[in-house]
């Protein structure tokens, strides 16, 4: 399937097989009912490189699900019945509150895959040490992050020395504070997301040698800069993104200004019904820059068209006397 044929999440996800069918589970781990405890034990003992199927249910603990060798995760329905939450709240009476994170990812070099989760509500622990309150850190590692939603957390992802990550087709909304961070020897493919309505959108900070690109995402309303590039040798591309409505602006920390080139605009993306498109968005691949090759930007379909009305031909005449 080619890119621009290619949307998140939701919708078809289950009828064009997206997500793997029961008759999978043999292959495989699997975890279901919102058992937490399940899914951090296999997290543990699944050999490098197995794949776990975690079942529909919300599953919090307190803290964050860890795994430090290669391991693809991937739910059975998708993020609208898979949901990694924050347990929340302190333990005992003055006792301490605990930070989380959804999943951290470290310790490793091989390839790991986070698909179709909705992934909400982690935030740090003031009096902590340890920078907490994302939906996924990952510190080591290559893979792909995909196909989920993230959701009033602290930050979406943030990425720290692993290269090579791929993120696509997620939703990333309501953080207080960043929606993705790419920092110090990360590198990633990021392309077709919706980024909204966070802090600041996405952070690309001191990249040392490495590459990022940034493509055919919607990066929109943010409280500060839509993309905000800080410091470092390595190199950053930027193209045919949506870039719109962010408080402070577009981008920040290139040498020209990223709209208007590479097939980079400024538009609002009509969103409707959530972050799904109008149909006369210029979002869409057919309505895209010709530098976009067809491709559109975002992560979520056409949701709404222009609307009709039927009328009687006695009606429309009335229209014209």
């Amino acid at each position: 399937m080619s890119n621009s044929a290619k949307f998140c999440i939701v919708i078809l996800s289950i009828a064009l097989g997206a997500f793997p069918t029961a008759a999978a589970r043999s292959a495989h781990y699997y975890v279901g009912d919102g058992d937490a405890t399940a899914l951090q034990q296999n997290l543990y003992d699944a050999p490098a490189g197995d794949t776990i199927i975690v079942g529909p249910g919300t599953y919090a603990l307190f803290g964050s699900f860890e795994f430090s060798h290669p391991l693809h995760l991937i739910s059975e329905k998708g993020p609208s019945e898979t949901i990694i939450a924050n347990y929340g709240g302190c333990i005992g009476v003055g006792g301490p509150c605990i930070g989380s994170n959804g999943f951290i990812v470290y310790g490793f070099t091989g390839s790991f895959t986070i698909k179709g989760f909705t992934i909400r509500d982690h935030q740090s622990n003031p009096i902590s040490l340890v920078s907490d309150g994302a939906g996924i850190r990952a510190f080591a590692g290559s893979g792909i992050i995909t196909d989920n939603i993230f959701s009033n957390n602290e930050t979406g992802i943030y990425m720290v020395e692993s290269p090579g990550v791929v993120i696509e087709n997620n939703l990333i909304q309501t953080t207080s504070g960043v929606g993705l961070i790419i920092s110090s020897d990360a590198s990633a493919d990021i392309r077709f997301n919706t980024i909204v309505n966070n802090g600041y959108n996405v952070w690309l900070v001191n990249p040392v040698s490495v590459s990022t690109v940034v493509r055919n995402n919607i990066i929109a309303q943010a409280g500060h800069w839509g993309v905000y590039i800080k410091g470092g040798p390595g190199t950053v591309s930027l193209s045919c993104n949506d870039i719109w409505g962010n408080a402070s602006g577009t981008c920040t920390g290139l040498s020209t200004d990223c709209i208007g080139v590479d097939g980079n605009i400024s538009l609002d993306p009509l969103f409707c019904s959530g972050y799904y498109l109008h149909q006369e968005s210029s979002c869409l691949g057919a309505n895209t820059p010709a530098l976009c090759n067809g491709d559109h930007m975002g992560c979520y379909p056409i949701a709404c068209e222009v609307a009709t009305q039927k009328q009687s031909w006695g009606k429309v005449k009335s229209i014209f006397r």
